[in-house]
């Protein structure tokens, strides 16, 4: 698999300012960062080159399985 196979997006078992720390620590861009309602945070980095970095030092703490997550905005009918 290339890294551009890559999903940018993550579930991690972690809270937002320990996800930010360790993406500043490995240099990894982060696009968006939001809640999830199990308690955690979803990730997107800029590349799926930093996403693999950071599921590498993540490692158990990324979340496998199906999540909900938090509407940011209100659906709307057009």
């Amino acid at each position: 698999m290339q890294n551009s196979d890559i999903s940018r997006a993550i579930n991690v078992d972690a809270a937002a300012e320990a996800v930010t720390e360790i993406c500043q620590r490995l240099g990894v861009a982060v696009s968006a960062m939001e809640p999830l309602l199990c308690g955690g945070t979803r990730v997107v980095c800029c590349s799926s080159v930093g996403a693999h970095a950071l599921r590498k030092q993540l490692g158990d703490k990324v979340l496998q399985r199906k999540v909900s997550r938090i509407p940011l905005a209100p659906r709307h009918s057009y």
